[in-house]
């Protein structure tokens, strides 16, 4: 909690609005952090590329393996291991009164996800998933919500450096510190969220019309939030 403390003070510091006061302006950034977490909580990570392609080398020749193993089985042995793989955790009926409908779907099912499973493992070995790229939500989510407490707080015109590139790592190291920290035993360094914050101020930038809307609404939104709370202190 205290690092988590910490850091939200130095986004503070780094949000310099002139409408707001610093004890506004830390009650959006806490309230915007809860929302992030919520969002996050509810959204996949995707990793880092070095674990994902270590991980997934790893696991693609152990899931092809079993594969290769269980359709060279001898016919018996197959039929036994998936009979009592079947009834799992059931009580085994009698031989003959054995379902082998229900054997023969347990097959295609587990059969059908070992071969997504291997699949699954070669792409994440061979592409960039993870770190800087774009599936990677969480990074997303942090560059969103930095530039709207830059703009909802009026805090100055955002640009791909700080302190828009200084908050949104801080968010990123609120909400997945353990991510973080492994980037950190790996890399050495702090992760940098910079091509996240570019697509997000492309986005913006991209649409004259809709970036004046969208700033209005947050800072119409921020305002509305400060005076809930004014008023509820009364």
């Amino acid at each position: 909690m205290a690092k988590e403390s910490a850091l939200i003070e130095s986004i503070v510091n780094n949000l310099k609005s002139g409408s707001h006061s610093q004890n506004d302006v830390g009650l959006i950034v806490r309230w915007q952090i809860d929302a992030l977490k919520v969002v996050i909580a509810r959204q996949p990570s995707f990793g880092m590329q070095a674990e994902n392609k270590e991980y997934g080398s790893a696991i693609e020749p152990l899931v092809r393996n079993v594969l290769r193993k269980i359709k060279g089985m001898p016919e018996g042995t197959r039929r036994a291991l998936l009979v009592f793989s079947a009834y799992s955790g059931q009580q085994l009926p009698r031989p003959e009164n054995l379902d082998f409908d229900l054997i023969a779907r347990y097959e295609r099912a587990v059969l059908s996800a070992l071969e997504a499973l291997q699949k699954g493992s070669a792409t994440i070995k061979n592409n960039k998933i993870g770190d800087y790229h774009t599936l990677d939500r969480t990074k997303h989510f942090c560059a969103a919500t930095g530039f709207e407490l830059i703009v909802g707080l009026e805090a100055g015109e955002p640009t791909n450096g700080d302190p828009f590139r200084f908050i949104t790592n801080s968010l990123f190291e609120i909400v997945v510190p353990e991510e973080v920290r492994e980037w950190r035993r790996l890399y050495k360094e702090r992760p940098d969220l910079r091509s996240q914050c570019e697509k997000v101020l492309t986005n913006w930038r991209s649409d004259p019309a809709h970036k004046q809307l969208h700033s209005e609404g947050l800072r119409r939104g921020f305002a509305e939030m400060i005076a809930q709370k004014s008023a509820s202190s009364m």
